[in-house]
């Protein structure tokens, strides 16, 4: 194992190599006492783990750390330090373990064990197995054969959040206001360490170059390169005009976004993605009906009615390509369907131009 070790006081790190000369595991260790030309030797040359100071001049142990893991992720930090009141800082920018001084030979062995059996864990698991995120309908992420499983719902909720805002920074502070409203900051913040370390962990061994969680000047960032993201898919396909590509959109729409989670930070994302997705509809029903493929419009367009709260201009559309397809009895009892849909989602009467064109479409069938 090849480590960097980090301190300014030469009497620490003289001590220290003594210790790591007597490690279980064989460990080929580099000393530096000053931290800008570590921090360089860090971020250009290949290291298994970093063991930093936390309290040094001109730079600190977490701003190093900060910077190497959004360079590397793959980089395992272990702070050593005096002081313990360092460690929930510690473990806002992933560190494995956090060594009090003066380090005890057994402690030592224990983090360098933590940090072997993590590598080989990656090495077993995540380079061989893509990242796909369906969040369309009800969520999953699968990587490889396997589906991933959250011991605790609200790591799964912070992940879902991270997800929705992929590749933005967001504050501590806005993550605990939307995730932990009801506390008060300093326990919300207490919180959100504790399920961000189980989140980390959770996702520790897939590849790093698919996902991995930078944070930085209080922010936490979600970066995010999977195999495949339907969401990204839908959006891609549903900004194209071809029919081709707005059926293939209109294809992965399998849902609402995280349909089987009841979270109110969702709401606003999921409204975008209805919107768009009632767009596609629309255009291709416009196109299938053109082409007098009345059956396929209908079919479209009833499962988009099914899959979501009623919208005006679909269930128009709809009681057309009935019309055109199948006749007035279908008619009728299409139009029955939508006056209980009505009802059941929005505790309201159909529309009155709905209904004028019903009265309509039902007069151009006798």
């Amino acid at each position: 194992m090849k480590v960097l070790v980090v301190d300014d006081e030469q009497s620490n790190l003289d001590e220290v190599k003594t210790i790591f000369g007597n490690c279980e595991i064989d460990v080929a260790g580099c000393f530096y006492n000053n931290p800008i030309s570590a921090m360089e030797a860090a971020l250009n040359e290949e290291w298994d783990a970093v063991f930093l100071d936390i309290q040094m001049p001109e730079i600190n142990g977490l701003e190093i750390a900060q910077r190497i893991m959004n360079q590397n992720s793959d980089i395992d930090i272990v702070f050593v330090t005096a002081f313990n009141h360092y460690a929930a800082e510690a473990f806002e920018v992933n560190a494995i373990d956090y060594l009090l001084k003066p380090i005890r030979q057994e402690r030592l062995d224990k983090a360098l064990k933590k940090i072997l059996d993590k590598k080989n864990k990656t090495a077993n698991t995540s380079k061989r197995n893509d990242l796909v995120i369906k969040a369309l309908g009800n969520a999953s992420i699968h990587f490889g054969e396997n589906e991933m499983r959250w011991n605790r719902n609200k790591t799964k909720e912070l992940f879902y959040y991270l997800l929705i805002n992929r590749e933005k920074k967001v504050h501590k502070s806005t993550i605990c206001e939307v995730l932990w409203q009801d506390y008060e900051m300093k326990k919300a913040i207490s919180n959100l360490q504790v399920t961000m370390c189980r989140l980390r962990k959770d996702i520790s061994f897939l590849d790093k170059r698919q996902i991995c969680i930078e944070y930085q000047d209080n922010c936490y960032c979600l970066k995010l390169n999977p195999e495949r993201y339907d969401v990204d898919e839908f959006l891609k396909y549903a900004s194209q005009s071809d029919i081709q590509s707005l059926e293939k959109a209109e294809e992965l729409y399998g849902g609402a976004l995280f349909d089987s989670l009841d979270f109110l930070w969702i709401e606003c994302e999921r409204e975008h993605l209805r919107l768009k997705y009632v767009q596609v509809v629309l255009k291709l029903s416009e196109h299938y009906l053109k082409e007098e493929n009345y059956k396929k419009a209908e079919s479209m367009l009833s499962y988009c009615i099914e899959k979501n709260i009623p919208d005006d201009s679909v269930i128009e559309l709809f009681l057309k390509a009935v019309r055109l397809s199948s006749g007035s009895a279908a008619l009728k009892r299409a139009y029955e369907r939508i006056k209980n849909l009505y009802i059941k989602s929005l505790d309201m009467d159909v529309p009155g131009n709905i209904k004028k064109q019903y009265k309509r479409l039902l007069k151009d069938c006798i």
